[in-house]
C-alpha cells in the first residue's frame, strides 16, 4: 500500500520528471512475484511525463503481465495433458526458455519448438518468455548468448540432459551455475 501511495504521489505531482519517475519505476520493478507490480507499472506508463520513463514502464508492465498470464495458462495446460515425447527427463523441474527481444525473429521459433519437447512424464512447467531489452539490462540478466542457468549441484544432471538434447537439435548452450538458490527451476 505504501508503494501504491508513492506511485500515486509521483503521478499526481505537477512538475515531475525522470529524476522522480524512473526511481519509482525501478522500485516497482524490484518487487518479486507480486501480481500488483505490472498494474503499478501500467499506471506509471500512463501517468509519466518523461518519454523514457513511459516507454520503460510500458515495456516492463507488459512483460510482467504476460509472464503472469502465461504462467497461469501453462499451469492449466500442464495439468490437463502432456503429449510430447522428448527423451529429456526433467520431472517436476520448471523451465523458462527466455529469448532476447533483439533476436526475437530467430530465437522465438526455436524456443517454441524446444517447449514442444516436453516429455509425458514431466510435471514441471515449461514456458517460452520474451526477455525485453529493459529487463535484460537489469542486474542478474545481461544475456548475450544461449545459456542454461541452474543451481548446483541439485539441478546439474537435468541441466546437462537438457543441454545435450538441445545440442542434438542444433542449439548450443553454455552452462551458468548460479550461486543464488532457484529450487526446481532452470
Amino acid at each position: 500500500m505504501d508503494l501504491y501511495l508513492e506511485v500515486k504521489k509521483i503521478i499526481e505531482k505537477k512538475n515531475k520528471g525522470p529524476r522522480e519517475e524512473d526511481p519509482i519505476r525501478v522500485l516497482v520493478e524490484s518487487l518479486t512475484d507480486d501480481p500488483f507490480r505490472w498494474k503499478l507499472l501500467q499506471v506509471l506508463a500512463i501517468g509519466a511525463t518523461a518519454p523514457e520513463a513511459k516507454r520503460a514502464a510500458a515495456e516492463t508492465s507488459k512483460y510482467y503481465e504476460e509472464d503472469m498470464l502465461k504462467s497461469s495458462i501453462q499451469s492449466k495446460i500442464s495439468a490437463q495433458t502432456n503429449t510430447a515425447n522428448s527423451g529429456i527427463s526433467t520431472g517436476q523441474i520448471n523451465l523458462d526458455f527466455f529469448y532476447c527481444e533483439s533476436q526475437r525473429g530467430t530465437s522465438e521459433p526455436i524456443v517454441k519448438a524446444v517447449c514442444n519437447l516436453k516429455g509425458k512424464s514431466d510435471s514441471g512447467r515449461w514456458r517460452p518468455r520474451l526477455l525485453t531489452e529493459s529487463i535484460n539490462q537489469q542486474p542478474g540478466y545481461g544475456i548475450v548468448n544461449s545459456e542454461i542457468r541452474f543451481t548446483t549441484p541439485d539441478e546439474r544432471g537435468v541441466a546437462k540432459s537438457i543441454a545435450n538434447a538441445l545440442r542434438n537439435k542444433g542449439v548450443d548452450l553454455k552452462y551458468h551455475e548460479t550461486a543464488y538458490p532457484t529450487p526446481n527451476y532452470i
